[in-house]
């Protein structure tokens, strides 16, 4: 019977090498071999990097899979063939009702734990990147990046632990063959918080392929991997009896919502004193998450010093990737402190205490060592407001605009605080509110940073550079964009060179862009970027693709002119006065932070993507050309 099965199985695969038709079959028994390979020996790094050039242009991975599977076969152990041959069997019949043929890890183990696979290991790991459509995310403009990419990706995968390895593979090969390339990248970043923090900042940028964009949001807030006894059982253990019956607390027999690091149950409660009932959203951080994070943030750091070895091979240049890597390593261990979220909620709530546009949930007093309880807010995610109403997404469009993007920059305070993270899933509309029908809600603070006045006259003296072409005007205020302390004139003139050079490889793109390439060029060039304001020019991406999604119409630069038009006109009175008292002509002190020299530049030069609009019928009242 063995001898047969043997034949049986041989022949199958032999077939399958030869006959197109059996391809959906190879591709779907392929995840059972991926897990075959996987569970007998502890994973450690071994997979020789980088990967040469020749890869991209020969690698096939419906013939690698197919060779995989003809050199594994003799090598399965003969007691296990027998459901090895049955797995195969339904992967050849096609996918049950549900698409899955239902493999767990803790059944592979037992299965497979003795077939030997570090033979196989690093064509294992090719063959999951490629099997995963990760790599089909990045857009035409990011090609040339892709070694980066998948060595970075490789590297990972490598450096993984075993068990996260088994549970990535497992999930490729709990997939129907004809699944879709977005549930592929899903199951791929499956339970990893990193490579789902950058689902969440890629999941609305336009120049992604959109069944990848929409498949990329599930990660904002609709994941469902947590189980409703863990989180409530920590929620439970939380909160102590005498809390319980001070708050009459309630908790709700399923999840509200999941992210990457943390599910949500809403509960019902009531305050002491008080008759009334009202709901909190609680905050449990997943268990798993936060251990997961500390192994993600380690192979991230081996990583980093892996591509400054072989910056040469990846043309990184001068790249301070260690520093770069060790900001975003900070941003994202800030994701798993309760203690940052919480400081930063209770700021932010002070801040915008008498914004109208905005809501910041309330801290409630009932909140535990690891569960954050705030107010509910009854909405929706920011991009399903106002279906089916247009008009009512592009004003809404135009709010979040100004509370995101106007009103930080332009803040009256000295110090201006921003959401550091405004994905969809963390930016709400809230609903029933008819005295406030377009109010904005912002949630989770676990990232957030300040905005000095000095920083943001120096963002608006780099925009209007860019508008105007001007780069003398960006050079003597490109230390608000990375870590530069100029000595000398020549300091000055080099670095003006330099903006000159990365001006002209930048593409017709929008303001904020255009800083991202400026930021990305010098980075290049060996300097460190200052992390507050590469945060809120990052914010300004992720932003971007949400304005579009609410209105296709929506230009953000000009409507952000029209704005600081506005700004400008409102300011007339004052500028007329230093018009005449010339010594202060330069002054910065508006609101605007835009002096006369600034909006005479505007209105003389006329150029540029940008700022137009601010010198149309207003210089007329303050040049020479009025007083003469």
């Amino acid at each position: 019977m063995v001898g047969f099965q043997y034949t049986t199985w041989v022949g199958l695969l032999t077939a399958a090498a030869s006959d197109p038709r059996m391809r959906a079959s190879v591709s779907r028994f392929l995840g059972f071999v991926w897990v075959a390979v996987a569970v007998a020996q502890p994973a450690w790094a071994q997979i020789e990097l980088p990967t040469p050039r020749s890869h991209y242009e020969d690698y096939d991975p419906e013939q690698a899979a197919q060779q995989l599977l003809l050199q594994l076969a003799v090598k399965i152990p003969a007691d296990s063939r027998e459901r090895a041959l049955e797995l195969f069997h339904r992967a050849k019949e096609g996918p049950k009702e549900g698409g899955s043929i239902d493999l767990t890890t803790e059944e592979a183990t037992r299965l497979l734990e003795s077939a030997g696979w570090d033979e196989w290991r690093p064509e294992l790991l090719r063959l999951l990147l490629h099997r995963s459509n990760a790599l089909d995310i990045a857009p035409e403009a990011a090609k040339q990046f892709i070694p980066l990419i998948h060595d970075s990706l490789l590297f990972f995968l490598d450096h993984l632990s075993e068990a996260r390895l088994i549970e990535r593979i497992v999930a490729q090969a709990n997939l129907p063959a004809d699944a879709e390339r977005g549930e592929r990248v899903l199951a791929f970043i499956t339970n990893t918080p990193s490579l789902q923090k950058i689902a969440q900042i890629l999941a609305r940028n336009r120049s992604i392929e959109a069944d990848f964009r929409e498949a990329l949001q599930t990660v904002e807030n609709g994941l469902a991997t947590a189980q409703y006894g863990e989180i409530r059982g920590q929620l439970d253990d939380e909160t102590s009896d005498e809390m319980r019956r001070e708050y009459r607390l309630e908790p709700a027999d399923q999840l509200l919502a999941e992210a990457s690091v943390g599910a949500i149950i809403q509960v019902s409660f009531t305050r002491p004193g008080s008759t009334e009932r009202e709901s909190a959203a609680c905050k449990v951080l997943k268990p798993y998450a936060v251990a997961a994070m500390k192994e993600d943030l380690e192979i991230i750091n081996e990583l980093l010093e892996y591509l400054e070895q072989e910056s040469d091979f990846y043309a990184l240049g001068k790249t301070p990737l260690v520093d770069i890597f060790q900001e975003i390593s900070r941003a994202l261990a800030r994701e798993v402190r309760i203690e940052d979220e919480r400081d930063n909620l209770v700021r932010a709530g002070e801040y915008y205490q008498d914004d109208s546009k905005v809501l910041v949930p309330e801290l409630y007093s009932f909140s535990t060592q690891n569960v954050t309880c705030m107010e509910f807010v009854r909405g929706v995610k920011i991009t399903d407001a106002f279906a089916g109403r247009p008009e009512d997404r592009a004003v809404l469009a135009r709010r979040l605009s100004d509370a995101l993007t106007f009103d930080v920059l332009f803040s009256p305070q000295e110090v201006a605080l921003f959401h550091g993270d405004p994905h969809a899933g963390n930016v709400f509309h809230v609903e029933n509110d008819p005295a406030r029908p377009y109010r904005i809600a912002l949630l989770d603070w676990g990232l957030a940073a300040e905005f000095s006045r000095r920083e943001r006259e120096q963002l608006i003296q780099l925009m209007l550079g860019l508008s105007l072409n001007h780069t003398k005007r960006i050079a003597n205020n490109v230390d608000a964009l990375v870590e530069w302390e100029p000595k000398t004139p020549e300091d000055r003139q080099q670095m003006r060179l330099r903006i000159e050079a990365l001006m002209a490889e930048q593409p017709e793109e929008g303001t904020f862009k255009l800083l991202d390439g400026l930021i990305v060029g010098l980075a290049q060039d060996g300097y460190s970027a200052r992390f507050n304001t590469t945060m809120f020019i990052k914010s300004q991406l992720t932003i971007a693709g949400i304005l579009t999604e609410l209105d296709p119409d929506f230009a953000q630069d000009e409507y952000m002119n029209n704005r600081i038009s506005g700004q400008v006109t409102r300011e007339l009175h004052t500028r007329l006065l230093r018009t005449v008292y010339f010594p202060a002509w330069n002054s910065h002190s508006y609101k605007s932070m835009m002096s006369n020299e600034d909006v005479k530049d505007v209105q003389f030069q006329k150029i540029g993507r940008g700022f137009k609009a601010i010198g149309r019928g207003i210089w007329k009242g303050i040049t020479f050309q009025w007083l003469f």
